[in-house]
């Protein structure tokens, strides 16, 4: 006998993941002290995988307001258009800088997700104010405004982002103003970062970073404004010094920034019980106001070690620097505590 065949309907029901969060939360570190954070986040507007996210952070010395937005499917399924609006204000070592920011570009990943090669647009209004220092050296309040084009490339093969174990992360960009298109200054900011990550043993990662920026004034415009002048050492550069505690200093012993940085870490990261891991660490770092004046006494040396407790965003990092060279008038240790990753 011939079976006879039997055809019987299928309803598969496909449910989407709520694509709107939130998050509200307090935070503290050495570097900016206790900050209140929210973050509202959709990833999925009117249905068409189109992201908006906006997030507030408010403290004493640090206020970050930034409205983002970015479209994945801009001319094919690869590039992605974004827009951001930033308002920022902190106290740096030797003045507060208020900051507001737009930039939108566009970027196009490679098929293999590894290379994004892509081109921004930067509208920047900076304002200098409440300078700390009265020495002739010091940093001058300004009020400035710039529109760079930025070329970019980012490299990323990192495994994972938030706690990454294998793989590699390096960005390299260029920023130009020039007065030709309404800019207040001829400036030319170049960029590079490069990260990577190995996993030796279950658990044991070696991690390194080496990070050079540098600002270069050009034409008319015969020095770097304070607004952009780059500071540098605490808990994400080279610990063992404050925030913003390496580098030039005016006659009044106060920081007065760089414009050309050089950082290098690298760090051990171990597990101890769970999800308590350890750290041991050495940091280098030289600030200088151009790269004529580099020399092996202008990098500053530092090592220590500490702990960090995993969690689900991050984690929470309690550590020591030493520095090895004296630098006065800064004490030779510093305890940094922390959210997040160095590098």
């Amino acid at each position: 006998d011939e079976e006879e065949e039997v055809s019987l309907p299928v309803l598969i029901e496909v449910k989407e993941r709520r694509s709107l969060g939130m998050e509200v939360g307090i935070s503290y570190d050495t570097d900016w002290g206790f900050e209140g954070l929210l973050s509202l986040r959709e990833e999925n507007l009117l249905g068409r995988a189109k992201k908006v996210n906006l997030d507030v952070i408010g403290g004493d010395e640090k206020a970050e307001v930034k409205l983002g937005f970015a479209d994945p499917t801009v001319f094919d399924q690869r590039a992605t258009a974004t827009a951001q609006l930033k308002y920022e204000r902190k106290e740096q070592a030797s003045f507060t800088e208020e900051r507001i920011e737009f930039e939108g570009g566009i970027f196009r990943k490679s098929r293999n997700n590894t290379y994004a090669p892509g081109l921004f647009l930067l509208f920047d209004w900076a304002n200098v104010y409440d300078v700390v220092s009265d020495a002739p050296d010091a940093p001058e309040p300004s009020n400035t405004f710039n529109l760079f084009v930025r070329p970019q490339v980012v490299r990323d093969t990192r495994r994972n982002k938030l706690y990454p174990t294998q793989g590699d992360y390096g960005e390299l960009r260029f920023s130009v103003s020039n007065e030709a298109w309404a800019s207040d200054d001829n400036l030319f900011i170049s960029q590079f970062k490069w990260q990577d990550y190995y996993t030796f043993e279950p658990g044991v990662t070696i991690a390194s970073r080496l990070w050079l920026d540098h600002v270069e004034p050009y034409g008319r415009t015969d020095q770097v404004p304070t607004t952009y002048l780059i500071f540098c050492g605490g808990n994400n550069t080279v610990r063992g010094f404050p925030r913003d505690g390496l580098g030039p200093r005016d006659s009044n012993g106060v920081a007065s920034g760089g414009t050309t940085r050089i950082i290098g870490n690298v760090e051990v990261r171990f597990p101890i019980y769970r999800l308590i891991h350890g750290v041991a660490f050495v940091d280098v770092g030289s600030l200088t106001e151009g790269f004529d004046e580099i020399e092996f006494d202008t990098f500053r040396w530092s090592t220590g070690g500490g702990l960090r407790l995993h969690t689900p965003v991050g984690p929470v990092r309690l550590e020591y620097g030493y520095q090895l060279q004296e630098n006065p008038p800064l004490d030779r240790g510093q305890i940094h505590f922390s959210l997040g990753f160095p590098f």
